[in-house]
Order: structure tokens, then C-alpha cells, then sequence
């Protein structure tokens, strides 16, 4: 069952401020039942076990035109990293953060632990040492 959690930033940290799960023919999955509730956050973190479906990152991309979305995919649960291979270069290395803004998705995939980001992140909070998993 894919599994989110939802953080808000005071500026120089994060903190936990929501958690979701997705059952099968759930009508939200966790991703979006996570931003609903951190709806007036920005920006905001979410680390989960699965890739955003293309439902999902249509979602988060329309969101990102307001606000600055980071997720950061810890495992593939339910496989969706295929609907993200073309960005992957068909290639997955695990974890893999996510930047979203502007309606435009940035992928990063580092285990280092301060990779570079795009520009319009400079000044968010690190968040390598959070994990859920």
C-alpha cells in the first residue's frame, strides 16, 4: 500500500505534518490527500514508498505553478516509475527527489547528501537526513 508523508518548512527545517496510505481503487492517492491538507504550505515536502502515478504528477505539476513541491521516492511500490522513464533516462537508481515548480518536474537522482538543485529551491531546507522508510 503506497504511503506518503507530508512535511512543512518553517524556514529551516521540516516537520511531519500529515501521513496518507492508498488502498487499491482508493478515490485520492496518498500524494494528493497529503497536499490537500498542507494546501496553504509552501513549500512542501513529501517522501514516499512510490513514484507519483501520471495522474498524480499531472496533479503536483498543475500545483507546482503556485508553489514549490519536493518529493522524494524512497522505494517503487505499485511500479509507477514507468510512467516516469522517459525523465529517468530509462535508468533507476533509488532515491530519487523530485522538484516541482513552475509546472515544470526536475529529477534528481543522488544518494549524495546535498546534490544540486534547481535554482528556484536555493534557500529550501535540506532533507537528506529524512526518511520514512
Amino acid at each position: 500500500m503506497p504511503e506518503c508523508v507530508g512535511h512543512k518548512s518553517n524556514g529551516a527545517s521540516w516537520k511531519q505534518k500529515s501521513t496518507s496510505s492508498a488502498t487499491l481503487g482508493a478515490k485520492k492517492h496518498a500524494e494528493l490527500s497529503v497536499m490537500d491538507e498542507l494546501d496553504a504550505e509552501n513549500p512542501v515536502l513529501l517522501i514516499q514508498d512510490a513514484f507519483p502515478c501520471s495522474e498524480c504528477h499531472a496533479t503536483l505539476l498543475t500545483k507546482s505553478a503556485k508553489k514549490k513541491i519536493i518529493v522524494k521516492v524512497e522505494k517503487d511500490e505499485g511500479k509507477y516509475s514507468m510512467d516516469h522513464a522517459i525523465a529517468l533516462g530509462g535508468r533507476l537508481s533509488l532515491p530519487v527527489t523530485i522538484y516541482y515548480s513552475g509546472g515544470v518536474a526536475t529529477y534528481i537522482q543522488s544518494v549524495a547528501p546535498n546534490p544540486a538543485v534547481p535554482v528556484a529551491f536555493n534557500g529550501v531546507p535540506g532533507f537528506a537526513n529524512l526518511s520514512y522508510y
